[in-house]
């Protein structure tokens, strides 16, 4: 198939309360590439995103993503030293652990529900 070229996609991602998700992101270490009222542009390493201030509860707990990253173990301790489970409500982090289809995962909830999936691949397969 030919088709134009594509550099990556960038989610828009809801925000209950924009400016809690805005310092939750920031804290977490995500850098901003721009911020606006309503907007802000999100990257870590090669990935972006969009926060918005926008939110519908049902859209937003049902929001997955899914970021692999090279070192799972480093990426939650990384998450728990920024203790965001005591700075924002709502969050909840969770330990990695191996799941059925190959990947090690730690899961993050960010506070409007949004899933985040930490995952490391066995590189041996």
């Amino acid at each position: 198939m030919n088709y134009p070229a594509a550099d990556f996609a960038k989610p828009f991602i809801p925000a209950k309360d924009f400016k809690i998700s805005l310092e939750f992101y920031k804290t977490i270490g995500f850098e901003v590439m721009f911020e606006s009222s309503d907007t802000a542009n999100f990257q870590v390493g090669k990935s972006r995103f969009l926060l918005q201030n926008f939110y519908a509860k049902e859209w937003a707990e049902n929001f997955m993503i899914q970021l692999e990253v090279h070192d799972v173990q480093a990426w939650w301790q990384h998450l728990s030293n920024c203790e965001i489970e005591t700075k924002f409500g709502g969050t909840k982090l969770e330990a990695p652990q191996k799941q059925p289809w190959g990947a090690t995962v730690s899961f993050l909830h960010d506070p409007s529900g949004v899933l985040w999936h930490l995952c490391q691949f066995d590189a041996s397969k």
